[in-house]
């Protein structure tokens, strides 16, 4: 009741109020809301209620993750786990024009706060709500883009910036309570992005201007803590003029906040850029392709086993020695057998289109490739019109070409360069054991520094490497291999005059079931997926180990679904293991950085296999199938590779 009665009052007193006192009371009540919500938002998001804040312990043993190394089969390293690809330095490699520069540009109070400039945090918040701005400048100090670069932002339903600015600011706070302030600069300076994945400034000195970062004067530490604002826009590599205008603009902080004097600005701002850019060295690393496996498959173990104190292992951070499956001295032959075939492939495959259209009518195709390109998209984010951008694509440059033979240097346009990447051919190789399930080699694709999508893993249409598993399925239901059928062209009506026809484009006469595996006839393969029936070829697949959705038509034992090539291989390891399904990994064993065993593939009872398919049936088809190298459309493999024993195939 007494609720009720001030409620009433407060209307009756509303009411009376004079026309603009009410607009008053309204804008005072609106700002009192926003208010309270701004206070309710930080207390929840300070306190870890509604987003996740790392623990002191945490921020703790952040400073200085340990690698984990990844080793093959032998002991033989194969490559590293870090969180960026960069160089650590210290203290006293901070020199003061750096220093000056970064403090002068980004946080001039950095000295004088915990983490968060009150002074500047109203002016953040008016941006942040009612403009919407996410910038990390204007107010981010810098600690909070310390905290921004080790735990980046998230994805929110509402509010998400405001959330997202008051975690850095938490977490900032947490950072000021555990580290000296020289200890923040260098921590920035070791985590930070300089484009072109330059992480750090060690990295950073040395690709710019082949120098360590207390040899740098004072322009170019000017010009690194410029291009902290737009690292690709800034790139004094690809746009000096507009590097030099920022460097500039870093000078003139530097001079406002006294120091340098102007004098000093007014000399070191005619400076043109003097740049001494290292092209970033190939990696040394092997078998990248299978790092990243690797790095799945140990993630996938880290979900049913945790250490001691009940956190999860963490590859990037806790100096593990993980052992793979991993054969380098196959793997390697395996790469220069690709390399050379390949390389006849392309040349083979790029002179077929002479006088043809490669890359269809139009120009639609390039005109994507164009406008999806990150080069084309950063020019549009920071002012370029759509034709300023393309012009920057028909400019005529020295570029790299990444080609079968190595990396080529051309003076082409930007088009030209996309031209040539949509005409490569791309490939994989998957080796396995199939009585272990080990993987041996891996190749994932033509170079993982430059293409990161896995053919292995990627599904694809198979094509006839499918039959088998139609053949089989016919086999269990009790048909022979010495069962014939007509080999003629046959229209399905049902299936839109659907006509299947046979590669060789020779038809008549009868073929056995094992002859028409032999020959891989495709009008005869579709005849025994009718009598087979589609759903029991389809569970025949998904018995075997194949995950993806198949197509459940006629056409399916032509290959026409997509499938990896992970889980086709490992239907051709359960083949060789008559039937018995092993499940492919690349984990030998794991050690922590003491050397206690924490996981070895022994010891994995997943491993030991299932038998999901009578071993007799099997037998049948790998009879079958050995027939396909001996006299069928495998037979070439004898001719071109020294094989001194018979072996199981069929071609697709």
């Amino acid at each position: 009741m007494e609720v009720r009665k001030t409620l009433t009052n407060w209307i009756t007193s509303f009411k009376q109020l004079k026309p603009w006192k009410k607009v008053i009371a309204v804008l005072g009540a609106l700002a009192a809301l926003v208010f309270f919500f701004i206070l309710l938002t930080y207390f929840l998001v300070t306190t870890g209620s509604v987003v996740d804040i790392p623990s002191t312990k945490e921020l703790v043993q952040v400073r200085k993750p340990v690698a984990s190394s990844l080793y093959d089969r032998n002991g033989e390293l194969l490559g590293k786990y870090y969180i960026e690809n960069r160089s650590e330095i210290e203290v006293e490699d901070l020199n003061d024009f750096y220093k000056n520069a970064l403090i002068a540009t980004e946080d001039i109070r950095f000295y004088k706060h915990n983490g968060v400039d009150t002074r500047s945090l109203f002016r953040v918040l008016l941006k942040t709500i009612f403009l919407q701005r996410d910038a990390s400048g204007g107010g981010s100090t810098i600690t909070q883009q310390l905290a921004k670069n080790l735990y980046p932002r998230k994805r929110y339903k509402l509010f998400g910036t405001l959330v997202n600015k008051f975690r850095e600011m938490e977490i900032a706070r947490r950072l000021e309570d555990i580290y000296e302030k020289d200890e923040i600069l260098l921590f920035y300076s070791n985590t930070v992005s300089f484009g072109e994945r330059a992480f750090g400034l060690h990295t950073a000195a040395h690709r710019f201007f082949n120098k360590r970062p207390d040899e740098l004067l004072l322009e170019e530490a000017a010009t690194l803590v410029g291009m902290l604002k737009a690292t690709s826009y800034f790139s004094p590599r690809n746009h000096p003029e507009r590097a030099q205008s920022r460097r500039n603009v870093v000078l003139g902080q530097m001079a406002k906040y006294d120091f340098i004097t102007d004098v000093t600005y007014d000399q070191i701002s005619q400076l043109p850029l003097n740049l001494n850019y290292q092209a970033p060295s190939s990696s040394s690393e092997e078998a990248l392709y299978f790092k990243e496996q690797v790095r799945k498959e140990f993630k996938e173990w880290t979900l049913t086993t945790s250490k001691p104190d009940g956190s999860k292992y963490e590859i990037y951070k806790d100096g593990l020695k993980v052992y793979s499956t991993l054969d380098v001295k196959l793997h390697r032959q395996a790469e220069k057998i690709i390399q050379k075939h390949m390389a006849r492939l392309q040349k083979t495959f790029v002179d077929s289109w002479k006088g043809g259209r490669l890359y269809g009518p139009g120009t639609k195709l390039i005109d994507e490739k164009i406008t999806s390109h990150p080069y084309y998209k950063s020019l549009r984010e920071n002012g370029a019109s759509g034709k300023e951008a393309l012009n920057d694509f028909t400019s005529i440059g020295e570029r790299p070409y990444w080609t079968w033979s190595g990396i080529e240097n051309r003076k082409n346009t930007r088009i030209d360069s996309i031209k040539h990447e949509l005409a490569l051919l791309h490939t994989g190789m998957l080796a396995v054991h199939p009585g272990t399930g080990e993987i041996l080699v891996w190749i994932g694709g033509n170079d993982y520094n430059r293409f990161q999508y896995d053919n292995i893993t990627g599904a694809r249409q198979v094509g006839s490497t499918f039959k088998p598993i139609v053949y089989l399925t016919a086999l269990s239901q009790g048909k022979e291999a010495c069962d014939l059928y007509d080999n003629q062209l046959i229209t399905y009506e049902e299936y839109d005059d659907w006509t299947p026809r046979n590669s060789n484009e020779e038809y008549g006469g009868q073929v056995s079931l094992k002859g028409a595996l032999t020959h891989s006839l495709n009008t005869v393969s579709v005849q025994v997926m009718f009598e087979t029936g589609i759903p029991e070829v389809v569970n025949t697949a998904k018995t075997l180990g194949i995950k993806n959705d198949l197509n459940a038509v006629p056409s399916l034992v032509l290959g026409t679904s997509d499938v990896s090539l992970y889980e086709m291989i490992g239907v051709y390891a359960t083949f060789a293991e008559r039937g018995n399904k092993k499940p492919l990994h690349s984990l030998l064993r794991i050690e922590d950085k003491n050397g206690n065993i924490l996981y070895e593939s022994n010891e994995d009872s997943r491993l030991l296999g299932e038998q999901v398919v009578d071993p007799e049936y099997v037998d049948l088809l790998n009879d079958m199938l050995l027939n396909v190298s001996v006299k069928g459309t495998g037979s070439r493999i004898y001719n071109n590779y020294r094989i001194p024993y018979p072996i199981c195939v069929k071609t697709g």
